[in-house]
Formats: structure tokens, sequence, C-alpha cells
């Protein structure tokens, strides 16, 4: 290796790219060990990761002279829901649900739900809801309440020892 004791950050990031090219030369591992290949790719990721979040607050917005740092503006935005609704229902004469509904249609609002609660308050008050496995259209059909449940499958990397931080 070119820096067997790297002595800048700039000799370190050289390292690691080289390494990374290295890695990504090698062939494939064989499936049985797959797994703890990459779940060691991903422990280096998380670290790297966190370690470049870290250092963006302490970094104002600089250029270096391959890169520079951009501050992004991000808006967070809160409704107040009930007074939109009463608002619009007053001013148009019509009543709260037709509002809601659209305000819904044109894309002003989204109404959702929680299973387990919505599951809970169903059961509390002793009324059907069926479930069916399609996804189910938004202000389409109303022929009773109705859950569309669909599944998504994914692959996650999980440490064998059940450690928390592995597990995340």
């Amino acid at each position: 290796m070119a820096y067997a004791n790297p002595r800048t950050w700039q000799q370190l990031i050289e390292l690691l790219e080289k390494l990374t090219g290295l890695i990504l030369s090698i062939p494939t591992p064989p499936e049985e060990e797959i797994a703890d290949y990459l779940g060691r790719i991903q422990n280096i990721e998380r670290k790297l990761g966190d370690h470049r979040r870290g250092l963006y607050p302490e970094t104002p917005a600089v250029t270096g002279a391959e890169y520079r740092t951009v501050e992004e503006r991000v808006a967070k935005r809160s409704f107040g829901t009930a007074a939109i609704i009463d608002t619009v229902a007053t001013r148009t004469e019509r009543d709260h649900l037709a509002v809601i509904l659209d305000l819904i249609r044109e894309g002003a609002a989204k109404l959702t739900f929680g299973w387990t609660p919505l599951k809970r308050y169903f059961q509390t008050h002793q009324l059907p809801m069926r479930i069916e496995h399609v996804e189910i259209e938004d202000l389409g059909d109303v022929d009773g309440p109705h859950v569309g449940e669909t599944y998504t499958t994914r692959t996650r990397i999980v440490g064998v020892k059940g450690d928390k931080k592995e597990d995340e």
C-alpha cells in the first residue's frame, strides 16, 4: 500500500479510495459468507456516514479545491386543520364532510389512518371492516369500510448476536 502510516486527512482519504476500489474489484463472496460481507460493509458505511454528518454543524458554507458545502433550507409546515376546514366550510356554505372530501380530492389534504388504533376503534364500537388484499383507491368505492393490504418484501442485514446497534 502506498501509505503504510498516513499522516494527513488527504492521505487517509486516498487510502480509503484505493481500498474501496480494491473491495469493488474482488469477486462476490460465496453465498454462505454474503451476509457477513454485507453486514460488515454496512457497518463501515454507517460509521463513515455518522462521521460525515457529525461534521456538518461545525462546517460553514466553504469551498475547497474539489468540493463545496451548500446550505439547504427545508420548510417544515404544520396546519391548523380544524380552523382550515371550518373557515372553508363557513365561507363556501358547505358542510364539513364535503369540504374535507373536496380538499382530499384536490390534493390539498391527506387523511391518514393508523392501522392498530383504527382496528381497535372498529372493534370497540363493534363496527364491521373488511380487509382486501389489493391496494384501495382513495375516494373510490364507498361500499363499506375496508382496508387494502399488500406486502412488500425487503432484505435487511441484522446482527446474529442480536446486538441492538447491528439490528438497526
